[in-house]
């Protein structure tokens, strides 16, 4: 599939954008943020300094709608780690490109954590990024996660919609998109905060693990790689990236695009997976389902 047939994916309403395919990459901790205060803010400038320009709108979890970035909108995140902020028990900012507070855009950060635990941390591109090759997804990836402690963490291809207030349609839509490309991740910007200590939501190109993750699936993973020369893993400090093949890829069930890499890194991290996540498509079934994609 090339660029002409992403944009085809877009699914708009009247003027505005309300799902577009995109690049995402997204890391869950498992530390309350408030230990990793350095950790986090720089997280937040490298995306700033890498997006920032594409960013229109803003929203935290005490807003019903989006607005306007300001100056002021940019200390919101330092500010809540200053030793006279008072803290609250659940955290969001979701920054945003796009025409409008509707309008969807790829580019968006999203931080979410609760008080006294885990978060997540997710950067959203363009899938132009990786038009000419997957390598700058590989290396950013290991920029932004070289100082956190992750517990796992993936990237890839995503497909970015407003999955809190999504109407009927884009519903629907959403679940004819991943029935036929399984290859993409739905960021979920907040439900998922309530999940990161029960395992790994999903596998995608890249999938992050802590050691101690690893060492559940160490052998089993080596394995993998011996068996399958397109699984690499690649080591850091506080953990694994395991990759499932030379780039992304859309799984287009259509054109029997079976994304078997995929598959393989699925069956083995299949055990550390969450077996219960809230609803983002219209039965529990459904989602659940949609996890299990990548499990056999």
């Amino acid at each position: 599939m090339g660029y002409i047939m992403l944009e085809n994916l877009i699914y708009r309403q009247d003027k505005d954008v309300l799902i577009t395919p995109s690049i995402a990459i997204t890391l869950f901790t498992k530390s309350s943020f408030f230990d990793l205060r350095e950790e986090i803010i720089n997280f937040y400038a490298q995306c700033f300094k890498l997006i920032g320009d594409k960013l229109s709108w803003f929203r935290t979890e005490t807003m019903r709608e989006f607005e306007p970035i300001t100056t002021r909108t940019l200390k919101m995140v330092p500010f809540w780690f200053e030793p006279h902020a008072r803290r609250r028990g659940f955290y969001v900012m979701i920054l945003k490109g796009g025409k409008s507070p509707r309008d969807i855009s790829p580019e968006g950060i999203t931080l979410a954590f609760l008080n006294n635990s885990g978060g997540h941390l997710c950067l959203t591109l363009p899938c132009s990024y990786i038009q000419k090759s997957a390598e700058p997804l590989l290396i950013l990836t290991k920029n932004l996660v070289q100082k956190i402690p992750f517990g796992t963490g993936t990237a890839g291809y995503a497909l970015i919609a407003d999955t809190v207030n999504a109407n009927a349609e884009v519903t629907k839509r959403l679940i004819s998109l991943t029935r036929r490309y399984s290859g993409f991740d739905i960021p979920d910007r907040l439900g998922s905060v309530h999940y990161e200590k029960d395992g790994i939501k999903c596998i995608n190109w890249l999938t992050l693990l802590d050691n101690n993750y690893y060492q559940v699936l160490r052998k089993k993973a080596i394995e993998l790689t011996n068996q399958n020369d397109r699984v690499v893993i690649h080591n850091l400090e506080q953990g694994v990236i395991i990759q499932a093949g030379n780039k992304p890829e859309f799984g287009d069930i259509n054109k029997g695009e079976l994304l078997k890499s995929y598959h393989d890194v699925g069956k083995i991290v299949k055990s550390i997976r969450i077996k219960e996540y809230r609803v983002l498509f219209e039965t529990e079934d459904e989602t659940l389902e949609w996890l299990s994609r990548f499990d056999q």
